[in-house]
């Protein structure tokens, strides 16, 4: 069996980030119309003008539900499990889990050396949580790992 989904785009959009994006290209457009009337172009003017693009872009993106900088995603395969949500990524092999634990929004992993592995879905879409959770129970089953929910 294998699976895997592309978790960017499926994260809870925070509601005030499109305003703050939209916020950060404003003040970009004010600030190169005034400084350039008032002094002339000079280049610090770019250094600015690009870290409040950037800023805007991210808070855009975030808006939707995307993530610029890290890609997370959740990778099942015959061997092993595989998951990345922003910059926490753990991977497990089947053989070595003794219980996989589902609560709260949180994955945890206990493998048969009994160091546990945690991943936090708090950030993650409620359905999505739930499709995880659907796909890592279908697997658990056909390997006979017990499951705690």
């Amino acid at each position: 069996m294998n699976y895997y989904k592309n978790l960017n785009g499926h994260f809870i959009k925070p509601k005030n980030s499109l305003l703050w994006g939209v916020l950060a290209f404003a003040i970009t457009i004010v600030y190169i119309t005034i400084a350039t009337y008032y002094r002339g172009f000079e280049w610090a003017y770019l250094f600015y003008c690009t870290a409040l693009i950037f800023t805007g872009l991210v808070n855009i993106a975030k808006s939707k539900g995307f993530q610029i900088i890290t890609k997370s995603y959740l990778k099942i395969d015959d061997e092993s499990l595989s998951i990345k949500v922003h910059s926490q990524r753990k991977t497990a092999l089947w053989k070595d889990i003794e219980t996989i634990d589902f609560t709260e929004n949180k994955l945890r992993i206990r493998p048969s050396d009994k160091n546990f592995q945690h991943v936090a879905f708090k950030t993650l879409e409620p359905y999505i949580v739930t499709e995880i959770t659907n796909e890592i129970s279908k697997v658990t089953k056909l390997k006979n790992i017990p499951i705690k929910q």
